[in-house]
């Protein structure tokens, strides 16, 4: 049996392809509201990010698939059960600093000022 072989700068090692990866605006769409979704389509931001959000402002967020959350910057004006200012993932409240990181939406996204 012959041996593969070894790398060495003539013979480098060949990456193996990844899997093409879909853009994530397949995956979600802001029908209404004034949130954005970002150039390369990972992710949603609030109304005038990173500068502060007004009052009284609103987006809806719909998934086509669940999609598992990675919360990067998360800050929305805390109230005892978050009744003012939210995010809500999954009829969950997120309010605060502390944003749904890790969790998987399976539902409408909606984020209330």
């Amino acid at each position: 049996a012959q041996t593969p072989p070894s790398p060495s700068p003539l013979n480098p090692p060949q990456p193996s392809p990844s899997p093409p990866r879909a853009p994530r605006r397949e995956f979600f769409a802001v029908p209404s509201g004034s949130c954005s979704i970002s150039s390369d389509g990972d992710c949603i931001r609030s109304p005038n990010y990173p500068q502060p959000y007004g009052e009284n402002e609103q987006c809806t967020i719909n998934l086509t698939i669940p999609l598992l959350l990675k919360v990067v910057a998360f800050s929305v004006e805390s109230s005892s059960g978050c009744g003012y200012d939210y995010l809500q993932v999954n009829g969950q409240h997120y309010c605060g600093s502390l944003g749904p990181n890790g969790t998987v939406a399976t539902e409408q996204i909606i984020w209330r000022s």
